[in-house]
């Protein structure tokens, strides 16, 4: 979901108190998984690091041994984080009972990951490389 989409909908929930102490599930139209948002990030910033895909216990256990570190970009709770579903679980009323269109992924991280590319954005405008 975008942060501008929840933005939105906190909104809505100030502003409408008939609305106030129900419990929302924001979520947005598509569902991917990690390695689909992974492939994408990589596919429009142009990058190709070498990753690995372990199973849960293998990342666990590299995950505790790295939380350790200084300043750790990895952990064990991360691990078991990235093998969970994040998706709507029920049939609680959403973004668009608060009169807010969820945003595709495409279309909003597409100019946000762009200036990522190798060469920087300028790189796919003629006159500029």
């Amino acid at each position: 979901v975008n942060v501008n989409d929840v933005a939105k909908a906190l909104y809505a929930l100030i502003v409408d108190t008939t609305i106030q102490g129900q419990t929302f599930e924001l979520v947005g139209d598509e569902e991917y998984s990690t390695k689909e948002i992974v492939d994408y990030v990589l596919d429009v910033t142009q990058s190709d690091p070498q990753l690995l895909n372990l199973p849960l216990p293998v990342a666990e256990v590299v995950g505790k041994v790295i939380q350790n570190l200084p300043e750790p970009k990895f952990s064990q709770d991360l691990a078991i984080r990235l093998s969970l579903d994040e998706v709507k679980t029920s049939s609680l009323p959403g973004l668009r009972e608060l009169q807010v269109e969820p945003s595709k992924m495409e279309k909003e991280s597409f100019s946000f990951l762009f200036k990522y590319n190798k060469g920087g954005h300028f790189q796919k405008v003629e006159g500029y490389h």
